[in-house]
């Protein structure tokens, strides 16, 4: 806001300025001094705009807390009140452990990023290629895995180390929330693409059919695309833009407004809301 701000400050000190060079013209004023005024404040002004330009770039190219994401379990569903004393339904999320269990490095791999664990699980429910990872790390064993991109190697964290909530949740406002939806089985083209029945009378031979499905002549094939019965939800899902209502440290969850993709005890994944800054530097 404080550089927006700065920009229109300049843009308006910039019409200004245009405004009078054509008055002092229009009146014969000594054009050399009025050309010479008005080339040094546009100098200025440019010169501003740019150092703000890169200040900006440096200050979203810095890799910080809130550019990973936090592995959790949804709880269920409850109603809250706000401090206006509305009724809000909110949802809540148990956090898991987020430990990171590896570092990717350029050097190395070809890109930065950290990997994060979370739900402790038995030898025997993974596989063993995890199993050897996480014993060469000196990371107990996770039943989830998840990377996230960084846009420089990562210093102020090693492995085995948590992710701190604190700061991922500080000044944080919206989150994505990405998790499976509740599948519904193989449903028809009525409930699952909201088609219209047809008529319900004695003799009517298409009540919840699909119907025709293209041309037999000419394409005679039936193009792509074409809304026919399917399988409904099981799928990956992000809720974006997702409220964050409160975050309790003392139980380890956090409250999001409304309600997230999944049905209870389903694994979910929370990134705050917006761009990476590893995408933003590859733009």
């Amino acid at each position: 806001m404080k550089d927006l701000s700065q920009r229109l400050l300049c843009l308006l000190s910039f019409i200004a300025n245009c405004q009078i060079l054509r008055y002092a013209r229009s009146q014969n004023a000594h054009l050399r001094l009025v050309n010479s005024a008005f080339s040094n404040f546009a100098s200025l002004v440019f010169d501003n705009l740019q150092s703000s330009s890169e200040k900006n770039k440096e200050n979203k190219m810095a890799t910080n807390t809130k550019d990973y994401g936090i592995i959790g379990k949804k709880i269920g569903m409850t109603q809250v009140f706000d401090d206006e004393g509305n009724v809000c339904p909110v949802t809540i999320i148990q956090l898991a452990e987020n430990i990171i269990t590896d570092i990717k490095t350029e050097a190395r791999d070809g890109y930065n990023a950290i990997q994060v664990g979370a739900f402790k699980a038995k030898e025997k429910h993974i596989t063993k290629a995890d199993k050897n990872r996480f014993e060469k790390n000196g990371v107990e064993l996770f039943r989830k895995t998840k990377e996230f991109r960084c846009h420089e190697a990562i210093e102020d964290v090693k492995v085995g180390d948590q992710i701190n909530y604190e700061d991922f949740f500080k000044d944080l406002e919206k989150v994505n929330v990405t998790g499976t939806s509740i599948g519904k089985g193989f449903q028809g083209g009525v409930k699952l693409h909201n088609m219209s029945v047809g008529r319900r009378s004695h003799g009517s031979k298409s009540k919840r059919q699909i119907g025709s499905i293209g041309a037999g002549t000419d394409p005679s094939r039936v193009m792509k695309g074409k809304r026919m019965p399917a399988m409904m939800g099981n799928k990956t899902v992000t809720q974006m833009k997702a409220k964050v209502f409160k975050y309790d440290a003392e139980k380890n969850v956090v409250l999001i407004k409304g309600a997230v993709p999944g049905k209870a005890r389903n694994t979910l994944l929370i990134q705050a809301s917006g761009s990476r800054t590893w995408n933003n530097y590859n733009k």
